[in-house]
């Protein structure tokens, strides 16, 4: 059985860039609704239960602050997280005091979806895992069979972009390639544990089968809790995954 797709009201009246969010969010996998109509945007949240509300605070005579309070106000629709959207880009800790997070127009694929599946992980209160990638079929492979084991997961293409995401989001976990373009899976992992992006996050080596015991060493003193080979049976990465996500036992 394939996982539900999530679902996303969209609230966005610029009739250019409205449609190539939409198109963006569609070819991820999300159910779009569209209005700009707080009566109508009220009845698709009941109806439709969306999980996320994209509110654009850019459209003229749009009131994200009154909306957002109308949906937390009511018991059908308070507990679905709003974040706000804009045409231009703005400091990551700058954001409207209703909003869970912000993004832009202007914001990369990657980046927007990791927002939007770190938002979706605070409500479902699911682990969020990022795949790191450049091999686009491996990606939803693993997409598919990890949202299906209940984890929130969204994908990135090279440790360049992986460190972009994590600069905006908090994955639990990263499954990360070594081998890829721009930066690949060693330079990132330096910079990871260097202190420019997250300590605490748990990272899960799955590369090829032609790296060396000396490679498997080298990943997990740089603070893996696995290393896995290519190919790898996808209920093999979820075990890891939750192998890496269990509690440490507590010393007696």
């Amino acid at each position: 059985m394939r996982p539900k797709s999530p679902k996303l009201l969209l609230m966005h009246g610029d009739p250019h860039a409205g449609p190539r969010l939409v198109e963006v969010l569609e070819s991820c996998g999300w159910t779009v609704f569209q209005t700009l109509s707080p009566t109508v945007a009220m009845d698709i949240a009941k109806r439709h239960a969306p999980d996320l509300i994209l509110i654009d605070v850019s459209t003229p005579g749009m009131d994200g602050e009154r909306l957002a309070h109308s949906f937390r106000a009511d018991a059908l629709t308070c507990t679905i997280p709003a974040l706000s959207v804009s045409n231009g880009e703005r400091a990551s800790d700058v954001r409207e005091s209703w909003a869970v997070d912000t993004i832009s127009m202007n914001t990369r694929q990657a980046i927007l979806v990791a927002k939007l599946k770190n938002a979706l992980r605070q409500r479902v209160k699911r682990p969020y895992i990022l795949i790191v990638d450049d091999e686009p079929d491996l990606v939803e492979v693993l997409s598919e069979a990890l949202s299906q084991a209940g984890y929130v997961v969204s994908g990135a293409s090279n440790g360049m972009e992986a460190l972009e995401v994590i600069r905006s989001v908090h994955p639990d976990v990263i499954v990360l390639d070594l081998d890829m373009p721009l930066l690949n899976g060693w330079d990132f992992l330096h910079q990871v544990r260097a202190g420019r992006g997250l300590a605490s996050s748990k990272v899960i080596i799955l590369t090829g089968v032609d790296q060396s015991l000396e490679d498997r060493q080298q990943g997990l003193k740089l603070g893996a809790c696995d290393y896995l080979l290519k190919p790898c049976d996808p209920e093999e990465v979820v075990r890891s995954i939750e192998a890496a996500l269990e509690p440490p036992e507590e010393e007696e």
